[in-house]
């Protein structure tokens, strides 16, 4: 493969990954809470996980998207929670007390 086909390789991939899918994956096409998103794809890829174990394959793949599977969990568990912690600081900060914010 020369660079120049590698330039475009990558552009192309570039470029798909901008792009709004024409077939969003089944139970992501409506998810606009990026904590939401977050946590699905997480799951999906341990679900990926646990289905190349059941058949004995690829362990270097299982291992990766476990990985990467528990680190999104774990950014969005420690998102939501400093955004928690944040929230009730500047409400004392501020004696806030009529907060339109849900509990």
């Amino acid at each position: 493969m020369t660079s120049k086909e590698i330039e475009n390789a990558l552009a192309n991939a570039e470029d798909a990954f901008q792009r709004s899918p024409d077939n969003p994956e089944t139970g992501l096409e409506f998810v606009t809470d990026p904590t939401i998103l977050q946590l699905r794809k997480a799951c999906r890829l341990l679900d990926a996980a646990q289905f190349l174990i059941d058949r004995n394959g690829h362990y270097t793949v299982i291992i990766e998207a476990s990985f990467v599977g528990i680190a999104g969990e774990y950014r969005v568990q420690t998102i939501c929670q400093l955004a928690t912690k944040l929230h009730e600081e500047v409400v004392n900060l501020t004696r806030t007390t009529d907060c339109l914010c849900s509990d």
